[in-house]
């Protein structure tokens, strides 16, 4: 996936607007790879899924949000579906940052105090988190979610409900996304332990912040260069590059091609 946060001094009523209706719903093939959208006081927050129309999307209010003042960072975010595998590379590489091995048990614990380290207020720029859950049906994902949401979410302080960005609660499936830091990875370990009962299969989501875009644009492109006829290929790369679909009948053949 893809997640866009869009933040600023701006006029978040503008951003909305000239995001929203003057592009996302105007375009089917952008609102098609939109997973989630939630406003924040500064700005917006906006998952996208993992197609070629997906990183085009991201681009795209990327591009409408600075060009309104606004600051946005790109995520990519890879997905684990072993818990163990997860907090392990996490947690090896905060200990490289300097978390102390206390801090480092807690979260392995899936503590939660009213007191925390400050190392746990300490955010990454460089990185957020993700939690997906699936349910067979809606009622076990609503205990689950509003577990989650009074037990846990409701008894935090404002500062630390901070690192929640964002929660999606859709038919059967329920994203949360967090803020890089400990705290977010000792709330991913509690939604695990809430959800482990629930849920038919959980993901666990790694974002790291998107630095070169032509670069990630390449990669993205030799992994999917199979599934991308010839004849397409500059000219998918020139519409992510340049941020404009080509007009004409070959539209459409783009479009199809950048859902994968």
């Amino acid at each position: 996936m893809y997640v866009v946060v869009v933040s600023g001094s701006g006029d978040v009523k503008r951003l909305a607007s000239r995001w929203r209706w003057n592009y996302r719903y105007k375009h089917r093939e952008v609102d098609w790879a939109v997973l989630a959208e939630q406003s924040i006081s500064n700005g917006v927050i906006v998952v996208f899924n993992s197609s070629l129309l997906g990183l085009f999307s991201a681009l795209k209010v990327s591009e409408i949000a600075t060009g309104l003042g606004f600051n946005a960072k790109i995520y990519w975010l890879d997905v684990f579906y072993s818990p163990d595998t997860f907090f392990e590379e996490e947690l090896r590489e905060y200990a490289y940052m300097g978390a102390t091995g206390k801090d480092i048990k807690r979260v392995v614990k899936g503590r939660l105090s009213s007191r925390l380290p400050e190392t746990f207020s300490m955010v990454r720029e460089d990185r957020v988190y993700g939690f997906g859950a699936y349910t067979l049906g809606d009622r076990e994902l609503k205990l689950a979610v509003t577990s989650w949401r009074s037990n846990v979410k409701a008894r935090l302080p404002e500062s630390m409900r901070g690192h929640v960005l964002l929660e999606a609660f859709r038919s059967k499936e329920f994203i949360v996304l967090l803020k890089g830091s400990l705290l977010s990875l000792l709330f991913i370990s509690r939604l695990e332990k809430i959800f482990r009962r629930k849920a038919w299969s959980m993901r666990f989501y790694r974002g790291t912040l998107i630095e070169d875009t032509e670069k990630h644009i390449d990669e993205k492109l030799r992994e999917k260069i199979e599934k991308i006829l010839p004849h397409l290929l500059y000219d998918i790369r020139r519409a992510l590059v340049k941020g404009r679909l080509p007009r004409g009948k070959q539209r459409k053949e783009i479009i199809e091609a950048m859902q994968y």
